[in-house]
């Protein structure tokens, strides 16, 4: 029996740090910011979703886009999507909490894409989120329609008249 005290006293000092070791995301916040013509924010919203291996796959995110595009009957296109991910290490956290003016969280994403969430201290874990920014557009927009122009391919020989 005294063989394996050491072993519990040792496993009960260590729950007291269970909640700095990472562990990968599976919920995320999502905020959805409206934005009218003169760019004030009209509005608000959010909602949580749970992710698979923390990823967020491409189908999934083009089908949030669309759905939320039309708010409170007006249209609206996104404009930016910005990924929030704390993903500090334990031996970082006491430098984050004297400094954190140099620690950036935030990402810009681009394009529509599978947007993955790397692991996250418990601590910090329901801070990770997607924020997709939506700006007003006329009921008339339409997208730059620019006239396509096929080219032929070119015969080698030319023709005989």
């Amino acid at each position: 029996m005294e063989d394996t005290d050491w072993l519990k006293k040792a496993d009960e000092e260590d729950a007291i740090y269970d909640d700095f070791y990472p562990e990968e995301v599976d919920v995320i916040q999502i905020f959805f910011m409206y934005i009218n013509k003169n760019n004030n924010l009209i509005s608000m919203k959010n909602d949580r979703l749970i992710i698979n291996n923390g990823t967020l796959d491409k189908f999934n995110l083009s089908v949030i886009l669309k759905k939320n595009k039309k708010h409170k009957g007006l249209n609206f296109e996104p404009m930016s999507i910005l990924k929030y991910n704390i993903d500090l290490s334990p031996q970082e956290v006491n430098n984050y909490v004297k400094f954190t003016g140099d620690f950036n969280f935030l990402s810009s994403e681009k394009y529509i894409q599978d947007l993955n969430w790397r692991e996250s201290i418990p601590l910090f874990k329901d801070m990770n989120s997607l924020h997709i920014l939506y700006y007003q557009v006329d009921k008339n927009y339409k997208r730059n329609q620019t006239k396509r122009i096929k080219l032929k391919k070119q015969r080698k020989t030319r023709k005989k008249t």
